[in-house]
């Protein structure tokens, strides 16, 4: 089995729940014995899905199919996530009971909202790594005197790089010696580079409680069509509507959700080659598209729309809610495999799934031939992803070498005529060398 190969099974893994076909071709890998169960801990662990594997393989009965040393191993780590992702769920009720209580308005987003929403069959499913708080501007000094009274300190490696702090979109990180994890209070929802797409101010407004926000799965597993009860059965997820004072809990709505966590992926990936992300991402956009489709009206017309509909694409690629192209066939070589592997893909009554659930970018319908040139295009797009898939030194290579080099190299040619570009240099280069001084200091 390739890296791509490997990569679209573990996506099909945690897309098996109401997808028994996908479920079918997961047990008939794993029965045939074409699993690399090495490879496979190692990219289940570096993406962070490792537990909502476990689980799902429990619930699907393919848990006494992997060899038992693994199973082991991943029923251990589902386990000790699942006792943090109970303590952060609370931690998180006692966060917004507190400011509640105070007369504020604070609002979960991200991953802690995903948890306290009830989006995964199971709360252990979602590996945390801290809770993120969108609040108004003018209640966020309030809120830290609050916290800092109920407990809460300044992380002290922090409180070192406050220039690395200056203007961003959250204040440096606070935590409580008593809590499971740290707490991320913050003035924007989304970094400098894509505040004009998203603004606090609009995530508030359309907060929703958090047991309105359409859960995925239900607290009954005999909900669950497709899915065959395992030893997990009577588990359930996490949501919570409201506080132990009555008073709602707010979590981002699903359209903000889904373009979150695309412009988190995006971020991270920027400069990259592919563009399929990471698998916690691929999961997160897959069952919040559940709740609501992405659409092209998410995000401003322009380019960063059309990545955006590309990433959906690739969603349903990898969790094989779409037809596919044999990543063995096609990582070979992309170009060289042809864009007429699949005839039907060529017919215009063969429009494929993703067509059907996502507009094109433009939002405009074209004829026949039309539609078919951009399904090839589609289909050597794809390509070219399992391609990098496969063989992930030439990504690397392109951005420690070409990318970024590349990228500096122009701004410092702009920045001889460009006072804006100059400014942008000196601050970038300035933080760098606080960050590495910080680092020398062993900060």
């Amino acid at each position: 089995m390739t890296n791509a190969a490997l990569f679209l099974f573990i996506g099909k893994s945690l897309a098996m729940d109401g997808n028994p076909s996908v479920r079918e071709e997961v047990v008939a890998a794993v029965s045939g014995g074409r699993v690399p169960w090495e490879a496979f801990v190692w990219t289940g662990s570096s993406h962070y899905v490792l537990p909502a594997l476990w689980s799902a393989y429990e619930r699907n009965g393919i848990a006494p199919l992997i060899p038992e040393e693994l199973a082991e191993h991943m029923a251990a780590i589902y386990a000790l996530n699942a006792v943090r992702s109970r303590r952060i769920t609370e931690q998180c009720q006692r966060i917004h009971e507190r400011l509640a209580s105070a007369g504020m308005h604070p609002l979960f987003f991200k991953g802690a909202a995903l948890l306290m929403m009830g989006l995964f069959r199971d709360s252990g499913d979602r590996m945390m790594e801290d809770i993120d708080l969108l609040l108004p501007e003018a209640e966020i000094p309030g809120a830290v005197d609050l916290l800092l009274k109920e407990g809460y300190l300044r992380h002290p490696v922090d409180e070192e790089k406050k220039v690395v702090y200056t203007d961003h979109h959250h204040l440096p990180p606070m935590y409580h010696p008593r809590e499971v994890t740290t707490l991320e209070i913050h003035r924007y929802p989304v970094h400098e580079d894509f505040r004009k797409y998203m603004a606090a101010e609009e995530i508030i407004r359309e907060a929703v409680p958090a047991g309105s926000a359409g859960m995925v799965y239900s607290h009954s597993p005999d909900d669950h069509p497709g899915s065959i009860p395992g030893k997990i059965t009577g588990r359930h997820n996490s949501c919570q509507a409201q506080g132990e004072d009555g008073v709602p809990l707010f979590v981002a709505c699903p359209r903000h959700a889904m373009t979150l966590v695309f412009l988190h992926e995006h971020r991270t990936g920027s400069g990259y080659l592919s563009s399929s992300g990471t698998l916690k991402g691929a999961l997160d956009f897959y069952l919040l598209s559940r709740l609501r489709p992405p659409e092209p009206g998410d995000l401003p017309h322009g380019k960063l729309r059309n990545k955006y509909l590309r990433y959906a694409r690739a969603v349903q690629k990898i969790m094989g809610v779409a037809p596919d192209i044999p990543a063995t066939e096609a990582s070979q070589n992309p170009f060289k495999a042809g864009l007429g592997a699949r005839e039907e893909a060529n017919s215009p009554a063969g429009v494929s799934l993703i067509n059907k659930q996502l507009p094109s970018e433009s939002g405009v319908q074209f004829g026949p031939a039309r539609e078919i040139t951009g399904r090839k295009c589609r289909e050597l797009w794809w390509r070219k992803e399992l391609f990098l898939l496969d063989h992930p030194g030439i990504d690397h290579f392109w951005f420690e070498f070409l990318y970024t080099p590349a990228v500096f190299m122009v701004l410092l040619v702009r920045s001889v005529w460009s006072p804006a570009d100059r400014q942008l240099v000196k601050s970038k280069l300035r933080k760098k060398l606080k960050i590495r001084a910080a680092r020398q200091r062993g900060i």
